[in-house]
């Protein structure tokens, strides 16, 4: 509520997002049980200002058991000098987040540090499986250009020590493609693989991932360029957790507005980007595109997954031969009480399909509404007060309805 009693600004929150927590303390005020409230500890000193966010963190670490409704039930007051008008005012209160987030990790097992000053903040998780083997999956079909470009960024960008690349090459002509394939066949590093089938990304992937003993496997596009130092350790931290599924990241056009940032459900038709072409820079939605974040699903032009999790759901549809096999890939591993993430501070660029055109079937758009119509109905992690219909407005705005 504004001076004069008016609400403004109204903050439609998704269903629980584990991951977004270690961004923000987005439940804001929330009803605690007796019980819950007294096994958790109370609240604690010396989180002044922060006193709720501790709070909820050691009680998520005892239950899974929270519940969210996604109406306005209540108005805070946004006034001079509130926290609701300028937290940046109240620097005790972000030292106290920073200091719960921190507990959170260390009692968890999890290492990591919080790598900025401000919401939404981001812990930067440190891999516990330093020897860990990876596989990038690169399917291929000339364009020669784009593949070297995707490939020297990775060789740049990587300190992760035991990786390989697997370049699964469908049906190159190009002399100048194949040579520079056969150039790749004596370096370890490399591994490349043909596939004399039509283009299906499903089968090419799933064709790579049958001959990988890695113990990570990472999908990605070949129009791509990898621009974030370290990217894969990054990357593989949030993917060994045993609750976390697929684990996608931020990907840029070359004019650097967003290509991707996660997933959703239900908008503009089956599923699509969140924050889509909008500017890098822009803080809509409550800053939630630097924030890490739940999403039913990451896209599958950089996609890391555990190879046990993959291979536990039988990989990727091959009946979605173009389009949503990476949205039904991850709403598999949802189904298995795996959870997807997306995470902002690992960056690429995207060409986007500058080496195949993008297509969806009618039946690709059919199958899906029937097979997974309950989420693309209603997405948890999407609010339904929030616009769906992307001709009168972008995902996030208001519903008019």
């Amino acid at each position: 509520l504004d001076k004069f009693g008016q609400r403004i600004e109204p903050w439609f929150k998704p269903n629980f997002s584990p991951e977004l927590m270690w961004s923000m303390m987005y439940p804001t005020h929330a009803v605690y049980s007796r019980t819950i409230f007294e096994k958790a500890g109370k609240m604690r000193t010396g989180y002044e200002g922060s006193q709720d966010y501790d709070l909820c963190l050691r009680v998520m670490e005892l239950t899974d058991k929270i519940h969210h409704i996604p109406w306005v039930l209540y108005s805070w007051r946004k006034v001079e000098g509130s926290t609701a008008d300028n937290i940046k005012g109240k620097s005790y209160a972000i030292d106290a987040a920073k200091r719960a987030i921190s507990g959170a990790s260390e009692r968890r097992g999890l290492k990591g540090k919080i790598a900025n000053d401000f919401y939404p903040f981001v812990i930067e998780m440190e891999s516990r499986k330093k020897n860990a083997i990876i596989e990038i999956i690169i399917p291929t079909k000339d364009n020669l250009k784009y593949l070297k470009r995707c490939i020297n960024s990775i060789l740049e960008k990587t300190r992760w020590i035991d990786y390989q690349i697997i370049i699964i090459d469908n049906n190159s002509r190009a002399e100048e493609t194949l040579d520079y394939l056969d150039s790749l066949k004596n370096n370890p590093k490399f591994k490349v693989l043909k596939y004399k089938e039509e283009f299906n990304f499903s089968a090419i992937n799933n064709f790579a991932a049958s001959k990988s003993n890695a113990d990570f496997l990472l999908f990605l596009n070949n129009d791509t360029k990898v621009i974030t130092e370290g990217w894969l350790e990054k990357l593989v931290a949030w993917a060994e957790q045993k609750d976390i599924g697929a684990v996608g990241c931020k990907l840029l056009y070359p004019d650097r507005t967003v290509q991707h940032a996660g997933i959703i459900l239900g908008v503009g038709g089956v599923a699509n980007h969140a924050y889509y072409k909008m500017p890098e820079a822009n803080q809509f939605y409550f800053n939630h595109l630097h924030a890490i974040k739940n999403y039913m699903a990451v896209t599958g032009a950089c996609l890391m997954v555990e190879k046990k999790k993959f291979d536990e759901i039988g990989g990727f549809n091959t009946s979605l031969p173009h389009s949503y096999n990476d949205v039904e890939l991850c709403l598999e591993l949802y189904e298995k009480d795996y959870r997807n993430v997306y995470i902002p501070f690992v960056e690429l660029i995207h060409y986007e399909s500058k080496s195949r055109d993008p297509k969806v079937t009618p039946n690709e758009d059919v199958y899906m509404q029937k097979r997974w119509g309950k989420y693309i109905k209603n997405d948890p992690y999407y609010n339904p007060n929030l616009n769906k219909d992307l001709t009168k407005g972008p995902a996030f705005s208001l519903s008019s309805d």
